[in-house]
């Protein structure tokens, strides 16, 4: 019989990898690269390491990444891979917000979509600069086999 748990509303098959990684106020990140607080993670089937995730299994995933800023100039916001098969790192996906154009205290970024990763393939999310990230524990980060 395969587990099965709960995770942001949709029932996923433990046997696949699967996990969800949540920035906590108490988080410290690098520069540009953002830390995920891990003393509660779901995490099956990869491994949480330097601020990634390495993948263990080859095939298809739901990658996804969501992130909450100050307005103060522009954002950027990213999910990148780091790959055995690639010399540079490879931006999977990139949001870029300007928020002058906007009134607003803050703003977020959502990032997902469906990529091919391989066994050992290192994803982890960049933004512009991680001083401008809110602190609420919103922020969210995980892959999910499919």
């Amino acid at each position: 019989m395969m587990p099965w748990q709960l995770l942001r509303g949709v029932l996923v098959a433990l046997s696949l990898g699967v996990c969800s990684l949540c920035a906590g106020s108490a988080t410290v990140h690098e520069k540009t690269v953002m830390r995920w607080n891990v003393s509660d993670p779901l995490l099956h089937g990869m491994i949480y390491e330097d601020g990634g995730l390495i993948i263990q299994k080859e095939g298809y995933y739901y990658v996804y990444s969501k992130v909450s800023f100050s307005d103060s100039g522009v954002f950027q916001h990213s999910v990148t891979l780091s790959s055995e098969k690639y010399l540079n790192n490879v931006t999977l996906m990139r949001s870029r917000t300007d928020p002058s154009a906007s009134k607003e205290s803050g703003s977020n970024s959502f990032l997902g979509g469906i990529f091919h990763l391989n066994e050992h393939d290192r994803i982890f999310v960049t933004v512009s600069n991680t001083s401008k990230i809110m602190q609420n524990n919103y922020e969210s980060f995980g892959a999910f086999m499919i």
